[in-house]
């Protein structure tokens, strides 16, 4: 789904069937993370399904692709998706983008470019170091 045509009820819906189909994965861009942590959080109280049944992946947004801020992201997406971990965060994208705040994505210049950070160093961020 692409969320930008995405409700919270088409994700609400989507998340039902899914998970009433026995599938136990959700997988969530940084962008949705708000809506299914709403969605998730109403699941786990109606004791529909357990936080444990549930292999939850984030991803890092490529505004975050450099070491220093993959602490941050992953904590916004933490608290976003209003759980105490993910079973895997991954980066999301094979390019950065420069950081202009934590609320632009996707950053452009005037002519509407995005803007890649050329320097960004993949192998640091997925080590950790």
């Amino acid at each position: 789904m692409n969320l930008g045509q995405t409700t919270d009820e088409d994700l609400r819906n989507a998340l039902n069937t899914a998970l009433g189909l026995g599938d136990i994965g959700i997988r969530t861009w940084f962008g949705e993370c708000r809506a299914i942590g709403s969605i998730l959080r109403e699941m786990f109280e109606s004791n529909k399904i357990r936080r444990e049944d549930l292999f939850v992946s984030a991803m890092l947004p490529p505004v975050g692709n450099r070491y220093e801020d993959v602490e941050h992201f992953m904590r916004m997406s933490l608290d976003s998706l209003q759980l105490d971990y993910v079973d895997l965060y991954e980066i999301g994208s094979p390019m950065g983008f420069i950081r202009e705040g934590d609320s632009i994505l996707t950053p452009v210049d005037e002519n509407g470019d995005i803007l890649l950070d050329l320097k960004t160093d993949f192998v640091k961020t997925w080590k950790g170091d």
